[in-house]
């Protein structure tokens, strides 16, 4: 078998997937995206809490961010089995949940 066969073999085999220069960009992208979604929340608690007066709006951005995090690491533990993976999906999982208890006890009281 030559170089040319078993090159077709493999993209035959991998057609579709991502190589690994896309999943370093898809990467990248999610790590900025997660980035943005922090800034984005702690202006919007700026906003709420100062201009607003409303500290509901800038809990249910922490609710929101906190959910997106400890979700993402929770994913990230159960593939790869890292601990601090765990622990942080814990952490930030226990805050979201902290938030939404937080609100809830503000709205009946």
């Amino acid at each position: 078998m030559d170089k040319d066969q078993i090159l077709q073999m493999s993209r035959n085999e991998n057609d579709g997937q991502p190589d690994e220069w896309e999943q370093s960009i898809e990467e990248q992208a999610a790590q900025l995206g997660k980035g943005v979604g922090l800034i984005a929340c702690i202006l919007v608690v700026l906003l709420a809490e100062f201009v607003l007066q409303n500290r509901d709006l800038g809990r249910g951005a922490w609710i929101v961010y906190f959910a997106m995090e400890g979700s993402s690491d929770l994913y990230k533990y159960l593939k790869t089995k890292k601990r601090s993976k765990l622990i942080m999906a814990v952490l930030e999982l226990f805050c979201a949940v902290s938030y939404v208890i937080i609100m809830i006890l503000f709205a009946v009281l």
